[in-house]
């Protein structure tokens, strides 16, 4: 089941969430591979910080409100919602000792969506007071931004497909050997086969592309209203609540592939990944105890 934990990212990819995304998957670095969990407590701020104004140009002004705004969640993140963890990771590790069922990963994945939820809530009203808060030439400045982003997306897009599929077939066997160990060769090849087969499903990349685009365009047209944040906070509110509509297929689309790879495991393979989780649950459960003391 820390297939889970390795493919979280992708759980949520769409782009009704492209803002709010930037703070919380920071906040779950230490989900998707961190070496440290400490380090992204530590200099999280500064790395959001860092993007968004690489986004907005702020001035100054706005710089502080920011970084207190980054600051004040992280803080809160780490009071409410870091408790939670070691529960569910226990309840991986559990699950996760012999072959997996739909019924054991279910819920667990459900989990893991309420917890990104949680973040992305807790954030909303911080975000659309960022975003209100933008003059129009840092609207400008945005939109350039996202163009580029878009114009390196479109120059990976001029591999051919099947170099694009071979990348992420790299990718998958990278996230592989990281959670369980180095692959067998049949291992490899089916892993090939598995990675093929997401990055085609639901339309492929050109399909999530589009998504993510009209998404662009649908956000800046809204922010060139100078919109309030009362006003954008229902706006992103709304946007959430679609993304959310379409949760219960991503949840079965990631539950079945996490049962794909499960199948492919060794028990060696996944008393690797447990001793990995043990790794995290130390940290994790050393920073609680820290959290503790400073409260006595």
């Amino acid at each position: 089941m820390s297939l889970t934990i390795n493919f979280l990212k992708n759980f949520s990819k769409k782009c009704a969430k492209h803002f709010s995304k930037i703070f919380a998957c920071v906040l779950l670095l230490f989900l998707t591979g961190c070496s440290s969990i400490k380090l992204v407590y530590d200099y999280a701020d500064r790395l959001i910080f860092w993007k968004l104004d690489d986004y907005f140009d702020l001035d100054s002004e706005q710089e502080d409100a920011l970084l207190a705004a980054i600051q004040s969640n992280l803080e809160l993140h780490r009071r409410q919602e870091l408790p939670q963890y070691p529960q569910l990771i226990r309840a991986t590790q559990e699950v996760g000792k012999d072959g997996l069922t739909a019924e054991e990963v279910e819920p667990l994945v459900q989990e893991f969506g309420r917890l990104y939820e949680n973040i992305i809530r807790q954030i909303l009203p911080d975000t659309a007071s960022l975003l209100s808060g933008l003059s129009q030439e840092q609207v400008l400045h945005f939109e350039e931004a996202l163009q580029e982003e878009n114009e390196e997306i479109a120059e990976v897009l001029e591999d051919s497909l099947e170099e694009q599929e071979e990348f992420h077939q790299d990718r998958a066997l990278e996230n592989f050997e990281e959670w369980f160990g180095e692959p067998s060769d049949e291992q490899e090849e089916a892993i090939k086969k598995l990675s093929k087969k997401w990055y085609n499903q639901g339309g492929g990349v050109r399909q999530r592309i589009e998504n993510r685009e009209n998404f662009q365009r649908r956000l800046l047209a809204f922010l060139h209203t100078q919109p309030d944040s009362q006003s954008t906070e229902i706006f992103l509110g709304n946007l959430l609540q679609e993304q959310y509509a379409d949760d219960d297929d991503s949840e079965n689309t990631f539950t079945q592939r996490v049962l794909e790879i499960d199948q492919l495991l060794t028990p060696e393979q996944r008393l690797y990944a447990l001793q990995r989780l043990d790794a995290y649950l130390e940290i994790i459960e050393e920073i609680l105890e820290e959290d503790k003391a400073k409260l006595q």
